[in-house]
């Protein structure tokens, strides 16, 4: 009987070893779990806020093609009325009337080139921040899956012992 007794005591030592290293990696888990959800969640408001950014832009660019567009058909009215002779509004079309129309078009053209450009500008450097970004965070995640997975090692080489206690070598080669 005090054979079975000891025998008892280490499977119970053992099971409770390893309930004890499931809780452990469990607590683990889930650390790890909280961590890496918090981080995602700051990543993907900080590109909200950059596609929003992003929008803005674009919307301004789109006032600024209006504007030029708007100008130019004023423009045509303008040159038309100075060439037929008539009036456009109340007054009679003079050359510097026109001049100063192509002015403003030619302004608003030069405005709407130079946001585009900077637009342009703007996503391609951003894109090469993200793309750096994005490797910098796999990297991170790798170095903790790297940490993580050694601590389940660790974890599960502790209790190995304890639940091989009594067990012939042999029968594991089976």
């Amino acid at each position: 009987q005090q054979a079975g007794d000891g025998e008892a005591a280490s499977t119970s030592k053992s099971f409770h070893d390893l309930g004890s290293c499931c809780d452990h990696l469990s607590i683990s888990f889930q650390k790890q779990s909280d961590d890496e959800t918090k981080k995602s969640l700051m990543v993907v408001d900080e590109w909200l806020r950059i596609v929003q950014g992003a929008q803005e832009a674009l919307r301004v660019r789109a006032n600024a093609v209006a504007t030029h567009a708007a100008l130019s058909t004023d423009l045509e009215k303008k040159h038309k009325a100075l060439t037929s002779g008539s009036q456009s509004g109340k007054h009679a079309v003079t050359e510097s009337d026109v001049a100063e129309a192509r002015r403003k078009v030619e302004e608003a053209r030069q405005r709407a080139e130079l946001l585009g450009q900077r637009i342009k500008e703007e996503m391609a450097t951003m894109q090469r921040q993200k793309a750096t970004e994005l490797r910098t965070m796999l990297c991170a995640f790798v170095s903790v899956q790297l940490k993580y997975g050694a601590q389940v090692q660790d974890s599960w080489e502790r209790v190995l012992p304890s639940i091989l206690e009594g067990i012939d070598p042999a029968a594991l080669q089976a």
